[in-house]
């Protein structure tokens, strides 16, 4: 009785391990084609498409833009403008939002944002970021005379858009305390919903003294309450700026600016600091770290992101002659390396092939943890500032060569305030304020727009089973190709090296094929991958042999061997090891009971004796 029930438990053992293993097996190659199809762009193929302005209905200035983009690949963009668009705004600075969509590849008409401000008024610095659930959240500096109880001087202001309702929100002021100067603001909306902004304010709240400082708030989503005020440069006796910030996934929200001050007897030159807080717990961390030590001169303009593995990366213009003799801005990188919780040992210079002076600059981090950046430079000395565009491999050491963006520019236009982000796809998207009479946009300042594109990923074609069968109907499977929006699929007799001499014998929209045969031989498979922006390269190449009615045997004629014993191998390996296992303990388990039962048999016949 013993021996059938220790048989049964092996026996559902063995059946549980088999079914376990092998949605195992499947799931780690899914996994695996998964990450081999992320790492397989070709960006040496990759370009810049041609600027388009976005504003050539405004005859005035056209400053500050941002965007962002929403997870149905829309384009999101704010700006400061004196233009009256619509007849419903004055001439004052106000802000504007546009938007392009995805489905009708067009951008709408500019929406007005600033619509509670006077007509005297001045805005300015706007910020936009869009969170898990497409709401749209914009911040901006205004100095509307006391709107919302927020006094005569320049205040941070807030709205929402809900993509749910198709609302915008009534407008916030989020520095109603302040009393002085609060403008430059950054912002960042984490997954729960929270909004953080950091900001600069001249305000001596409580002991914290008149000169500029760099403070930071957060907006409950639950709630829609902004928190109090909270100082970042506490050390500071002197002028703190320019903040940026970034949250990473783990919930750390990362914080830097320039800031003149003299920490740790580093001088009193104005220097780059960092400063972070864990969000889980509500702690800041004690340690103020200087990203900038070897600099005696002017470090300016952070600008920060982190990406998915919570690895912080930071740029910045400075002056650092043990790096570059010249005494030119040029403009340098720091990272936190979550992984090896250590920031990198030295600081890494980015623009040493530069012949002129960088500016300002912008960071982001596409889905593969690759770096782009941003930025403007007197390269190659042409008496104006250009932008251009790097990037960084993830993995890598290496900055690419820098890439023209602003290629449509004149060699006397002036290129001012710009905004760099990344989309699902892969593809790098730039604006900026351009006052090149480009496509009759005319000399003031309008916003120019243009994105880096490529080819697709190479698709992953998955193995065709069973390797020999009479079934003429081939099922072919891959791994979706970001970015593409078909696939052309390739059959031939022989391997297919390349597709130059042959014709596809179909496409596809989604990721699978049904090819149908009509003569037995072996059969070659490769796929292509199709965008807007070319071609990837070929897949891999897959195979089957088609065989007749009488060249088999039933139901084996078509059974791959080699595959069945490989698996049927490794599956009976684990479920040996484990039923040995299980054996072992549960006969331990039923000897130890049998001992005890005839231990207390023993017990009752000394007790009848007795």
């Amino acid at each position: 009785m013993k021996k059938g029930k220790i048989a049964c438990i092996l026996t559902i053992v063995l059946m549980i391990t088999s079914v376990s293993f092998d949605s195992k097996v499947l799931a780690l190659k899914d996994k695996s084609d998964q990450e081999h199809s992320l790492t397989n762009y070709n960006y040496s193929e990759w370009y810049w498409t041609e600027t388009e302005v976005l504003t050539p209905t405004s005859g005035l200035e056209s400053w500050y833009p941002e965007m962002a983009i929403d997870s149905q690949e829309n384009i999101h963009a704010v700006w400061r403008d004196k233009q009256d668009f619509g007849s419903i705004s004055g001439t004052d600075s106000d802000i504007w939002y546009m938007k392009w969509d995805s489905t009708t590849e067009a951008w709408s008409s500019p929406f007005l944002i600033s619509e509670d401000s006077t007509a005297s008024a001045f805005c300015r610095d706007p910020k936009i970021v869009i969170d898990e659930q497409d709401t749209i959240h914009i911040v901006w500096s205004d100095n509307t005379n006391d709107l919302l109880g927020s006094g005569s001087d320049e205040d941070i202001f807030y709205i929402n858009y809900n993509s749910i309702t198709d609302s915008w929100s009534a407008i916030e002021v989020v520095t109603y305390q302040s009393l002085a100067l609060a403008y430059l603001p950054d912002m960042v909306v984490d997954s729960s919903g929270t909004v953080h902004i950091v900001y600069t304010d001249m305000t001596p709240f409580g002991s914290v003294g008149a000169d500029m400082d760099v403070f930071y708030q957060t907006r409950s989503n639950s709630t829609g309450l902004w928190s109090s005020p909270n100082l970042i440069s506490t050390l500071s006796d002197s002028t703190s700026t320019s903040s940026a910030m970034t949250v990473s996934s783990d919930n750390i929200a990362h914080f830097v600016w320039m800031e003149s001050h003299d920490y740790n007897s580093d001088g009193t030159d104005i220097d780059i600091y960092y400063k972070k807080k864990d969000l889980n717990t509500g702690l800041w961390d004690s340690s103020l770290i200087l990203l900038s030590p070897e600099s005696d001169g002017l470090s300016s303009y952070p600008s920060i992101c982190s990406d998915s593995q919570n690895s912080v990366h930071i740029i910045w213009s400075d002056q650092i002659p043990s790096y570059d003799s010249d005494l030119l801005d040029d403009l340098y990188y720091a990272s936190w390396d979550s992984v090896q919780e250590q920031w990198s040992l030295t600081t890494e210079i980015i623009t040493d092939d530069s012949l002129g002076e960088t500016g300002r600059s912008d960071i982001c981090v596409d889905l593969f943890d690759n770096l782009h950046i941003i930025y403007e430079d007197l390269y190659f000395g042409v008496g104006t500032y250009r932008l251009y565009h790097k990037f960084k491999l993830f993995g890598s050491d290496e900055w690419s060569q820098p890439t023209y963006v602003s290629s449509e520019s004149e060699d006397w236009s002036s290129q001012y305030q710009y905004s760099l982000t990344a989309d699902s796809k892969g593809y790098i998207h730039s604006l900026w304020a351009d006052n090149t009479d480009f496509d009759g946009a005319g000399t003031d300042y309008d916003l120019f727009y243009k994105k880096f594109v490529g080819s697709p990923s190479s698709p992953i074609l998955l193995e065709i089973y069973p390797k020999s069968t009479t079934d003429t109907q081939v099922n072919l499977r891959w791994v979706d190709s970001l970015g593409a929006t078909s696939y052309k699929i390739y059959r031939d007799t022989t391997f297919i090296a390349d597709t130059s001499s042959l014709t596809s014998i179909g496409s596809s929209s989604n990721s699978s094929f049904i090819d149908t045969i009509t003569s037995p031989n072996t059969y070659y498979y490769a796929i292509v991958a199709v965008s807007d922006y070319g071609e990837s390269i070929l897949s891999n190449v897959v195979f089957v042999e088609i065989l007749t009615e009488s060249d088999g045997h039933g139901f084996f004629d078509s059974f791959d061997w080699s595959m069945a014993l490989t698996v049927g191998g490794s599956l009976l390996g684990l479920q040996i090891i484990v039923a040995v296992t299980i054996y072992f303990v549960l006969s331990a388990k039923i000897k130890k009971l049998s001992v005890k039962k005839t231990s207390k048999k023993t017990k009752k016949k000394t007790s009848k004796k007795k």
